[in-house]
């Protein structure tokens, strides 16, 4: 059985979450919380919804554009944002939670309150980081969630040839 809901994640200190249902084509949930709030949410709707909804999270770690002027204060804040899409994939792979690492792209981020209503109509409050998450699982079909845990599946059927430093 294939579940019908999807979470979707902007880590960070102020962490997005965006809880959408399939089936109804809206959001259950938008909201930011603090990353450890934002872990146990996630925990507590996999654990009591059968089957366990996927998530799908940004992962900076996967960026491959700066823009102009890296400072260094820009180069930290790259910094904790991988530290926290590697916590994020720590946790989900250590609850075998199944999950896609998206990589950041241009317009997928960014939308201000007035549009995400507009074209989402969430009418709830939200913040930068709660709307970056919804982009991600905007509009989700069932069949897409199934394709996500089939991906996920096979990720782990068939891990990267590399050895990793975690253990």
């Amino acid at each position: 059985m294939t579940p019908t809901r999807i979470i979707g994640i902007d880590p960070g200190t102020h962490t997005g979450i965006a809880d959408w249902d399939a089936t109804t084509q809206k959001f259950i949930q938008v909201l930011t919380l603090p990353v450890h709030r934002a872990l146990a949410y996630v925990q507590d709707v996999t654990l009591h919804n059968a089957p366990c909804p996927p998530v799908i999270f940004e992962d900076a770690r996967q960026r491959t554009w700066f823009g102009h002027n890296v400072g260094r204060e820009r180069l930290q804040g790259a910094g904790a944002a991988k530290r926290d899409a590697t916590i994020w994939a720590d946790f989900l792979e250590d609850r075998e939670i199944p999950h896609i690492a998206r990589k950041p792209s241009a317009g997928s981020t960014g939308w201000d309150s007035g549009k995400f209503r507009h074209i989402t109509k969430w009418d709830g409050r939200t913040s930068e980081h709660a709307r970056d998450a919804g982009v991600l699982v905007y509009g989700l079909t069932v069949g897409e969630i199934a394709s996500v845990i089939r991906s996920w599946s096979l990720s782990r059927a068939h891990p990267p040839a590399h050895t990793s430093a975690r253990r």
